[in-house]
C-alpha cells in the first residue's frame, strides 16, 4: 500500500476516520470537529478532536495560512506575525509549564501579540489594535496548544518536500 491514497479511497473507511486527514490533492490540512475522536493517517492512535474548526493551508505564494473561527481571530496574528514559519517551541514550553502546574501564570510578548497563559484559558492581546477593534480574544489553553502543534506539523510537512 502506498502513501498516495486518494481521499475517496480513504473515505471508504468512514467519515469519522477521514474527517481529519489532509487533502492530498492540495496542501490543505483540515482539522474539523466531527465526533468524539478523529484518526490521523500518519498515526494509528486516537486523537481528541478540537473544539474549533481550524484549517491550515498554503496560499498561492507558498506561505502557510490559517483559518480559525471569529471568536479566536487573534490566533491568526499570533501564528503569522509571531510564530511565523519557525517552530512554536517557545510558546509551547510556556503553555506546558502552566498545564503541568509548574507555574500558575506565564506571559510572552512577540512581534504583534502578547499571550497571558493561565491553566484554563489564555488571553491573546494584539498590541497594535486600533481603538475600534477588539484588542484581545480568549481561548482554552489546551486548544491553543493543539493549534500550535498543528502549525508545527504543517511547517514540518511544507519543508519536508
Amino acid at each position: 500500500m502506498t502513501g498516495n491514497l486518494s481521499r475517496t479511497v480513504l473515505r471508504g473507511a468512514g467519515a469519522r476516520e477521514s474527517a481529519c486527514l489532509p487533502d492530498v490533492n492540495k496542501n490543505v490540512y483540515k482539522f474539523r470537529r466531527k465526533d468524539k475522536y478523529c484518526f490521523s493517517n500518519k498515526r494509528k492512535r486516537k486523537k481528541p478532536v478540537m473544539k474549533y474548526n481550524v484549517q491550515i493551508y498554503e496560499d498561492n505564494q507558498g506561505m502557510l495560512m490559517i483559518n480559525v473561527p471569529d471568536e479566536i481571530f487573534l490566533v491568526i496574528d499570533l501564528l503569522l506575525s509571531d510564530v511565523q514559519e519557525d517552530r512554536s517551541k517557545l510558546w509551547l514550553d510556556l503553555i506546558d509549564k502552566v498545564l503541568s502546574k509548574q507555574s500558575s501564570y506565564e506571559e510572552l510578548t512577540g512581534n504583534a501579540c502578547t499571550m497571558e497563559i493561565k491553566y484554563d484559558v489564555t488571553k491573546i492581546v494584539n498590541e497594535y489594535a486600533e481603538e475600534d477593534q477588539n484588542a484581545y480574544c480568549l481561548i482554552e489553553t489546551a486548544e491553543l496548544k493543539q493549534i500550535l502543534l498543528m502549525w508545527d506539523v504543517a511547517v514540518r510537512n511544507k519543508y519536508a518536500k
